[in-house]
């Protein structure tokens, strides 16, 4: 018998939407973000990137959302 803690696990079957606010930059860990979202084949995911930075760390996180094609939405 299972403890009364444990749960069954629920099947989701639908587009997990991903939200990142805050400043674009790689302190944040927004490039290894990207990337590793980038890396997802198997399950479909939608990120959703709101908020600013400034040359370099800019450039490179657009591009990087760019890759991610229909999943990555910039929306300053």
């Amino acid at each position: 018998m299972r403890p009364a803690f444990f749960y069954e696990p629920k099947v989701f079957e639908g587009t997990v939407e991903i939200l990142y606010a805050g400043k674009l930059s790689t302190a944040k860990g927004v490039p290894w973000l990207l990337k590793s979202l980038g890396r997802i084949k198997d399950r479909p995911f939608r990120l959703h990137l709101a908020g600013s930075s400034t040359g370099r760390e800019l450039e490179t996180c657009l591009a990087l959302a760019q890759a991610l094609g229909e999943k990555g939405r910039f929306t300053g």
